[in-house]
Formats: structure tokens, C-alpha cells, sequence
């Protein structure tokens, strides 16, 4: 019997709440001041904003109305035959973390032990092969979309790394983030994250349960789960696609010079995962975090954190 485990933030209660949570200010190598970052976020209609500057914790400051400010810092070492760069970002973080020219492991288990939530940057950025994600422990999210990594090299998109995780039967929610450094960046790719109320404590469950879709421009407005019918409905695009491990899934395409705004799928029962990509006439992109068939974590094989 095919069994579906979908914690859907569609249905979930509360409303949608907009923040970046990857961004840099001139505490570490960013152009702005933590004040006037927070500023410019809010002005464009954010809710909600981690600071991760580079190797530091945020220092308190009064934020603008209307702006919870979430600390943080992002944390690195380079390691690896060929050489690889490993960044994580931590929110919440408890004690000072530190990067190195070693090993990946010891940075990552001072990570998880002070943290609240963490996840790996841009793994395409990174050069990191697609299978590397599945030897990262507990690693339950990574960054799907990085605005400054597309905007400087085109390698801001990492949907082979995430696909191939998640074909490995990993645990893996997915992030759309600014990692802003200049002023030029803010507000290019963002989550909406599912809540009653909006704390800091509230934040991290609905993070630790991926409650959010990431996007960088269309909205997704609905997710439906009924029986092993999957059903979505979004702003105006020019494809929708339901991506599982291949050959599973399905791509809608609109005709030429239309749009489409719903999609159905029905599980098959053999795509251990499946998770929606919405993209605009722009070429931006929204996605969910996966549905998962048959409960990967049950194989024993790569699970992650239950997202």
C-alpha cells in the first residue's frame, strides 16, 4: 500500500508570512549597515529577516515596525579531494562558530549543536556534487535558488543536487534566499512561511516542519492532497511540473502566448518523492517542499532530519 507523508502548510492554520534568511551586512563583507538592511526589507513588504554575516552573531538593534529580525551567521571551511566549500547557515546560533581549512564534519557538529535551524548554501555555488548532500548528517534543508550566486556566475539553481538527494531517499526541504551583500540584491528570492503568528519561536517549528514554499517570483496558492491526487493552483504560468525520480512526474506546459494557473497529478506509488515547480513567463520559479511516497525514512538508507 502506497503511503504519502505530506506535512502540507497549505492547510495548515495561521496566514503567509514573507522573509529572507540569508543576507549580509557590513558587520562581515556587505555593504549596509544591519539597520538600514532591515529597513529596506521591510519597505518592500517582508516580515521577517535573518542576518548571517559571515563568522559573526548578530548584535541586537532595534528593528523597523512590523520587522522580526531573526540572528544568525554563516559558517565555512573548505575540504575535500577535489576541494569543496562547504557554508552553512545557522539561526538561533547559541555560541561563536568558526571556519577552518579542515574538515567538514567538526564545523557541522559545532553547527547542529547551536543551532535552532540550520541548512547548507548554495550547493551548486559550492561545487559540491550532487551526491555529497546524501553525506552531510542530519542535513533536512538546503538552498534550491541563491539570487546573488545566479546573479554573479549563473549558479544560483540546485535542483540536480536537491533531485539527487531526494532519489536517495534523503529528507530534504529546500530554501529560496537573497544572500544579499549590496544594496542591488534585496529581494530576489524569498520563502513564505506558514504560521499562526509570527516569533521567533514560532519561526523555528514552522521551519523544523517545512512549513513554506520558496520562490523567487510566482506564488503558489494551493496544494491539495486527496487520496494519491495532487492538485495545485498558482499565478499565472507557463509551466507547472510535478518533479519525482525519473521516469516518474509530469511537466504542463501553457500554449504559446497563455497561461495556466492549475495542475493534478496522481501518484503512482513509485516516486518516492514528488515535489511542485512553478515557472513564470519571466522564467522565475516557485517550489514546494517534496511530498514523500512510501516514507523514505522508513528505508533506512540517507534519512535526514524529518522535515
Amino acid at each position: 500500500m502506497t503511503r504519502i507523508r505530506f506535512d502540507n502548510p497549505f492547510s495548515a492554520p495561521g496566514r503567509w508570512w514573507k522573509g529572507n534568511l540569508h543576507c549580509h551586512t557590513r558587520r562581515s563583507d556587505g555593504e549596509l549597515t544591519p539597520e538600514e538592511t532591515a529597513r529596506r526589507y521591510r519597505a518592500l513588504g517582508y516580515d521577517f529577516l535573518a542576518i548571517t554575516d559571515h563568522l559573526r552573531i548578530l548584535e541586537p538593534f532595534e528593528p523597523p515596525k512590523g520587522l522580526l529580525v531573526v540572528p544568525g551567521a554563516e559558517v565555512h571551511t573548505v575540504a575535500g579531494d577535489p576541494p569543496r566549500a562547504w557554508h552553512f547557515v545557522s539561526l538561533g546560533t547559541k555560541a561563536p562558530v568558526e571556519g577552518a581549512m579542515g574538515p567538514m564534519e567538526p564545523l557541522l557538529e559545532n553547527v547542529r549543536k547551536n543551532s535552532e535551524f540550520w541548512w547548507l548554501a548554495h550547493p551548486n555555488w559550492s561545487n559540491l556534487a550532487e551526491d555529497d548532500l546524501l553525506d552531510v548528517p542530519g542535513l533536512a534543508t538546503t538552498e534550491v535558488y541563491n539570487s546573488v550566486c545566479e546573479r554573479a556566475i549563473a549558479r544560483g539553481y540546485s535542483q540536480a543536487a536537491w533531485d539527487r538527494a531526494l532519489a536517495g531517499r534523503k529528507c530534504l526541504n529546500a530554501l529560496a534566499v537573497d544572500d544579499t551583500h549590496v544594496a542591488g540584491e534585496i529581494g530576489c528570492g524569498w520563502i513564505m512561511l506558514r504560521a499562526e503568528r509570527l516569533t521567533l519561536e514560532t519561526l523555528y517549528d514552522a521551519l523544523r516542519r517545512g512549513q513554506w514554499y520558496a520562490t523567487n517570483g510566482p506564488e503558489i496558492h494551493d496544494v491539495r492532497l486527496a487520496g494519491s491526487l495532487v492538485s495545485v493552483r498558482t499565478s499565472a504560468a507557463r509551466a507547472i511540473s510535478f518533479v519525482a525520480r525519473s521516469p516518474d512526474g509530469k511537466r504542463f506546459a501553457a500554449k504559446e502566448g497563455r497561461s495556466i494557473e492549475t495542475a493534478e497529478y496522481e501518484i503512482k506509488g513509485t516516486e518516492i518523492y514528488l515535489r511542485i515547480e512553478v515557472e513564470d513567463s519571466d522564467g522565475r520559479r516557485a517550489f514546494t517542499n517534496p511530498i514523500y511516497i512510501d516514507d523514505p525514512d522508513a528505508s533506512g538508507s540517507h534519512g535526514g532530519d524529518a522535515p
